[in-house]
């Protein structure tokens, strides 16, 4: 079982980002137009710490034969309560809606949580 702690609350190293800071970061980045700036500085730290913890992202996380927007995904799940209450209400399948509405993808709110258990959730 996950806590659903994410990476950012308890795994950068205390001199690195204050979680405080990262988070408004974040919610700034999301709420602004300039969503590309908070989005290439996302997947920049996501890269980072991957590499620094020694797990790194080597290829970019596919559903369906598309690479996944990972700061699209992190930004719906925070804004849908958190990794734990999304699971608990199992609204995977209402994420994957969200991301491909255009066809049916199979599997792709199981494949989205395990890439957000694998890439933003540390175990």
């Amino acid at each position: 079982g996950h806590s659903g702690q994410n990476i950012f609350t308890h795994c950068w190293p205390a001199n690195f980002i204050a979680l405080t800071t990262w988070h408004h970061i974040l919610m700034a980045s999301i709420q602004q137009t300039n969503v590309l700036a908070g989005k290439n500085e996302f997947l920049a730290q996501l890269y980072k710490f991957h590499e620094q913890n020694g797990t790194p992202m080597k290829k970019i996380p596919v559903v369906g034969g598309e690479p996944v927007n990972m700061y699209q995904l992190y930004a719906k799940v925070v804004e849908m309560g958190g990794f734990s209450k999304v699971t608990r209400d199992k609204q995977w399948n209402e994420i994957a809606q969200l991301f491909y509405q255009k066809h049916d993808v199979l599997n792709a709110g199981y494949l989205l949580k395990q890439h957000y258990i694998r890439y933003i959730i540390y175990k």
